[in-house]
């Protein structure tokens, strides 16, 4: 199914008398509107139908329509009439409407030599009951009810019957010739699986278009509907374009970069705020996971800083917002907390995500400074992400080449299936690569387990979970310290401790290791840097 040109088939609803009579015309009517998507096709019934069996005993005319369609549009007999007659457009002539069709074939032809079920309405769009006759490949409505005609249906019946084919027996479907509001000449959905991505990293671009004749991608032609993968160098927008003969729909998807050379500072800083609601802690403003945030009073004038710690360059703030977003703020920045500078205003916020690009101040702390915020709760910001050229130096431990070894936490044990998993996925350490770290401790947390009598690994359980951390530090050229959670003062109240274990993992773990540099060992449990 992720084919772009995947044949999709299906077989039209069958008339049945116990169906509502609109609902089952507008059920056509939506199946008829999914033949405007590229590469799919419809099985006609009409006149398979059986009024007081929902499962009409005819099934193989309906197998050989679909054969046919699949002859003609997938194996190339382009020579095969394969659909019935569908409606195209109408002309008006004086007290007729005449209608003309794709797929008249050889021609057009009834049954017993009556057309039936059309019916025809003026203006006010009340239908009566119409005479139709089929001139060459069009047909002309009228009614001695309407003398000045707008508007012609077709089988617009539950227990509607076929009527009007084409010379290779193939029924026209039901139509109208004023279809529902919803129904558009043109239509496109574009979806990007990520508005914001690191440079280097690729985005998904996907997108689907109905009754389209080309379909433009930043001014390119492209299919009329597909699915590609692309990593744009800086932030760029996506305009696709579906048209036809008379109507276009355009959309605009923007994929935000942040660029390698920027580093996040604003992970798990000091933050301050003006107020704070109960279970919206200030922290979870800078904690870079979105299903947390801060959440200020129920009044504009609310603010919330961050403290870098050192002044540093300020390149790039981006702010995800929940629901309630400020419309209107000033982003500031400041040496003492005391005096601020603004660098940046919105004053037409939208809500999402903001990004706030291209700055020029530098700073040790950071302020959104709220003046209008949009609905009546407070604000509620997900995350305040903050980047600068300045490298984030978060410890005094230096790795064997000299560099501060920058790091984060993973962790391993029996009973963490998704950490493990995490921790194994090599796609994870490049994310935390590229956002400036250089350096990943490796907590297996089993012996805390098994000290507290929980099920846990055995040594030669976790070697190969271990390994695998190993070769994706080699892999990125990042540093890995594997630490053995369980010893350190957090122990002392555990009289049955012994050192066994962990003298069995150091006696498995030294030598497995000994000529990787990149791989160094944490034997206490007190962390050997700060995060």
């Amino acid at each position: 199914f992720q084919k772009a040109n995947l044949p999709f088939y299906f077989v039209q609803l069958a008339p049945y008398a116990a169906y509502g009579e609109q609902s089952l015309f507008e059920f056509w009517e939506a199946q008829a509107y999914t033949l405007n998507l590229h590469h799919t096709e419809m099985a006609e019934t009409l006149d398979l139908g059986d009024a007081e069996n929902i499962h009409p005993a005819k099934k193989e005319p309906i197998g050989n329509r679909l054969a046919q369609k699949a002859l003609a549009n997938v194996y190339g007999n382009s020579s095969i009439v394969y659909a019935g007659p569908r409606y195209d457009s109408l002309r008006i002539e004086g007290n007729k409407i005449r209608l003309f069709f794709s797929h008249t074939g050889s021609g057009l032809k009834t049954v017993n030599n009556v057309l039936k079920n059309f019916e025809i309405a003026g203006s006010n769009n009340y239908f009566y009951p119409a005479q139709a006759e089929i001139s060459g490949n069009e047909v002309l409505v009228s009614s001695n009810l309407v003398a000045s005609p707008k508007n012609v249906r077709y089988a617009y019946l539950k227990n509607a019957s076929a009527s009007l084919y084409n010379d290779e027996d193939f029924p026209a479907i039901p139509f109208r010739t004023n279809p529902a509001s919803w129904i558009e000449s043109v239509n496109s959905t574009f979806i990007i699986n990520s508005e914001l991505i690191n440079e280097g990293e690729y985005v998904e671009l996907k997108w689907t278009t109905i009754g389209a004749k080309q379909v433009l991608l930043n001014g390119e032609n492209v299919a009329m509907s597909n699915t590609i993968e692309i990593s744009p160098d800086s932030t760029t927008t996506y305009t696709l374009i579906a048209k036809n003969e008379t109507d276009s729909v355009v959309i605009n998807k923007t994929v935000y970069v942040v660029p390698n050379e920027l580093k996040s500072w604003a992970k798990n800083k000091i933050v301050k705020v003006s107020s704070t609601r109960t279970g919206f802690k200030p922290i979870n403003a800078v904690d870079e996971k979105l299903n947390t945030s801060w959440s200020s009073n129920y009044t504009n004038n609310e603010w919330i800083s961050v403290d870098l710690g050192e002044k540093v360059p300020v390149k790039l703030v981006i702010l995800h917002w929940n629901a309630n977003f400020g419309k209107a703020y000033e982003m500031q920045v400041s040496d003492d907390a005391q005096n601020w500078k603004t660098i940046f205003s919105e004053n037409k916020g939208i809500g999402g995500m903001d990004f706030i690009a291209n700055l020029q101040d530098s700073g040790r702390y950071v302020r959104m400074n709220g003046i209008a915020r949009y609905g009546s709760a407070g604000y509620d910001l997900a995350e305040f992400k903050i980047y600068t050229t300045a490298e984030r130096l978060t410890g005094s431990l230096k790795d064997k080449n000299g560099n501060i070894m920058r790091g984060t936490p993973m962790v391993l044990g029996k009973n963490l299936g998704a950490s493990v998993a995490f921790a194994s996925d090599i796609k994870n350490w490049e994310t935390i690569k590229n956002s400036g770290y250089n350096t990943i401790r490796v907590c297996w947390v089993d012996p805390w387990y098994k000290d507290h009598e929980k099920t846990y690994w055995r040594v030669s359980e976790v070697l190969p979970y271990l390994d695998k951390c190993v070769e994706n530090a080699t892999a990125l050229g990042m540093n890995i310290i594997i630490n053995f959670h369980g010893v350190g003062s957090q122990q002392d109240f555990d009289k049955q401790f012994t050192f066994e274990f962990e003298k069995e993992f150091w006696e498995s773990v030294a030598p497995r290791y000994k000529d990787n540099e990149l791989v160094y060992y944490e034997i206490a449990n007190e962390p050997t840097f700060q995060m």
